[in-house]
């Protein structure tokens, strides 16, 4: 995930009032579009959407080497 939703979300905390919370929902609202594009059929995100590679030795498949 980008590092920009955690730079929004401290900018509108810091900003405080309506406009604050607005630039809130932004971040938020980014987070959840990260996890609707990134996410695949099993609740997993996938990090590298286009290309030929593709991580079969990730943790989360419990195929990790040793």
């Amino acid at each position: 995930m980008s590092m920009v939703p955690p730079f929004i979300a401290a900018y509108g905390a810091f900003q405080g009032g309506n406009q604050g919370r607005a630039t809130l929902q932004i971040a938020y609202d980014q987070c959840r579009l990260y996890r609707e594009a990134m996410s695949d059929s099993t609740g997993l995100w996938d990090h590298i959407l286009l290309g030929s590679y593709q991580d079969r030795t990730h943790w989360a498949t419990g195929k990790c080497r040793q």
